[in-house]
C-alpha cells in the first residue's frame, strides 16, 4: 500500500487511478520546454483530443445549467494538476468522475464569488457612508453621496481590473490548496504575484491571449473557448512546476 499524492488516502502500489479522489496516477511524461508558449499546441498531442474537446464544448454549450460549467472548470484544474506533477505529460486526463470535477469547479466558483462579494460589499458601505454624512449634515442626499459614489465607481473599475490580474494566482492557489476561499488567501496570493513578477506577468499575458483567441472564435460552437480553458490549465500547471523548480534551485523548499 502507498498514499495518493493528491488526497493522501491509502491506495494499491502501482494503481493507475486513485479510487478516492479520482486523480490519474500513471501517465506518459516527457521533457517539457521552459517556454510556456509551447503549451498552445499541447492539447493536439493527445490521440483523443477531438473527443475530449467535444465533451468540454458540450459542457460549455449547456453552461446555463451550471453543473456542466462547473465540470469543465474542474477539468481545467485537473489538467493543471497533471502538468504541475509532470510537465509535458500526455495524454490529457480522462473525462471521468464527474462528481469530483463538479466539486472542483464549485470551489473555483465560490472562491471568485466570495472575492467579488467582498469588493461590492465594501463599495456599498462606502456609498452608505456618504449618504449618512449627507443625512447627518443636511437631512437629505447631497455632495457627500456624490463624492463617495464617484469613489465607489472608481473602486468598481479598479477592483475589477485587480481581480482580473489575480485570476491566475487564485487558480494556482486552488490547484494547490483545493480551498473554497482560495481568493481570500491574501498573503499567499501576494507571494505568487510578487516573488517573481516577470514570470507572473508572462503567465498573465498568456492567460489573456488564450481568452482573446477563444473569445474571438467563440462562434465556432464554443470549441475555441474549450481549447482556451484546456490550454490555461496546462499553462497553470507548467508554471507551477517551473516555480517549484526555481524555488528548489534556490533552496527555498525542502
Amino acid at each position: 500500500m502507498t498514499a495518493c499524492p493528491f488526497c493522501s488516502e491509502p491506495i494499491e502500489a502501482g494503481a493507475a487511478k486513485c479510487p478516492h479522489c479520482g486523480e490519474t496516477l500513471v501517465e506518459r511524461p516527457r521533457q517539457a520546454p521552459e517556454d510556456l508558449s509551447q503549451v498552445f499546441s499541447w492539447m493536439f498531442e493527445d490521440p483523443q483530443w477531438v473527443l475530449k474537446l467535444v465533451i468540454g464544448t458540450a459542457c460549455m454549450l449547456f453552461s446555463c445549467l451550471l453543473l456542466p460549467m462547473l465540470a469543465v472548470t474542474g477539468y481545467k484544474l485537473r489538467i493543471a494538476r497533471q502538468q504541475a506533477r509532470a510537465p509535458g505529460t500526455t495524454p490529457m486526463p480522462e473525462w471521468d468522475d464527474p462528481g469530483t470535477l463538479v466539486l472542483d469547479g464549485l470551489r473555483a466558483l465560490v472562491s471568485f464569488l466570495s472575492l467579488a462579494s467582498l469588493l461590492f460589499l465594501g463599495l456599498g458601505l462606502l456609498v452608505g457612508v456618504g449618504v449618512l454624512l449627507d443625512l447627518a449634515s443636511a437631512g437629505q442626499v447631497g455632495p457627500f453621496t456624490a463624492i463617495f459614489g464617484v469613489a465607489a465607481y472608481a473602486g468598481v473599475i479598479g477592483g475589477s481590473l485587480g481581480i482580473t490580474v489575480l485570476v491566475p494566482a487564485i487558480e494556482l492557489e486552488l490547484i494547490e490548496t483545493r480551498s473554497f476561499f482560495a481568493s481570500l488567501h491574501v498573503r499567499s496570493l501576494w507571494r505568487r504575484v510578487a516573488t517573481r513578477p516577470g514570470d507572473y506577468l508572462l503567465l498573465f499575458i498568456y492567460h489573456v491571449v488564450t481568452n482573446m483567441i477563444g473569445g474571438a472564435l467563440a462562434f465556432l460552437l464554443y470549441a475555441p473557448v474549450t481549447w482556451a480553458m484546456y490550454t490555461q490549465g496546462a499553462l497553470l500547471g507548467r508554471y507551477l512546476a517551473q516555480q517549484r523548480a526555481k524555488d528548489a534551485a534556490l533552496g527555498l523548499v525542502e
